[in-house]
């Protein structure tokens, strides 16, 4: 009679979220403590803090080292960020590193609000028609006296010849303008 040796091989699949201080054998008994690591937790600022009704702050990221930035504004892989908010605004940035779960933080652009608003920007809040205030940041349509920003994923649709602005800046990637039924975007420098 002949034996046969049988080797069966447990494999563990461990997920971290946080530092882990254990190591295991092959047959799944943990044997002694040892640091396995932890993700980098991204911290964000805000320069300045405090703005008027969509005057520039600009958000810095940083601890993510050897991973990707993606911002709740849609923006991906940069580490600054300029925004132009029309009201208190908290803006989230995620650190994504190769094979491990993303971490998210946050923090917040405070807006003074004035009256009335005299700001000459206007960035998009979502993707919509050009003639829907809410699409706009502070609720009203573009004019001729407005410098205009889509901000990346947003896709504003202009469906007739009203769409006005002074100037037109589209951050990238995927932010766009499409026109529908012969719709015509007026811009108008000073």
């Amino acid at each position: 009679m002949k034996i046969t040796q049988i080797l069966i091989f447990n494999f563990i699949s461990i997920s971290m979220v946080a530092q882990t201080t254990f190591q295991y054998d092959i047959m799944g008994n943990r044997i002694q403590k040892v640091s396995i690591g932890s993700n980098p937790i991204p911290t964000l600022s805000a320069n300045p803090t405090t703005v008027s009704s969509n005057q520039l702050s600009t958000l810095s990221a940083s601890g993510c080292t050897g991973g990707n930035y993606s911002w709740s504004t849609g923006h991906q892989n940069i580490t600054n960020l300029t925004v132009y908010p029309c009201i208190t605004t908290t803006y989230y940035v995620y650190c994504t590193l190769p094979s491990c779960p993303t971490i998210k933080t946050q923090g917040q652009v405070s807006v003074q609000q004035l009256s009335p608003l005299t700001s000459n920007i206007l960035t998009s809040e979502k993707t919509g028609n050009w003639n829907d205030p809410t699409v706009w940041c502070c609720g009203r349509v573009p004019t001729f006296s407005d410098a205009v920003i889509i901000y990346p994923t947003h896709m504003v649709t202009v469906t007739d010849n009203t769409a006005k602005a002074k100037s037109l800046k589209m951050e990238v990637p995927s932010s766009g303008i499409k026109y529908l039924n012969g719709g015509i975007l007026q811009i108008k420098p000073n």
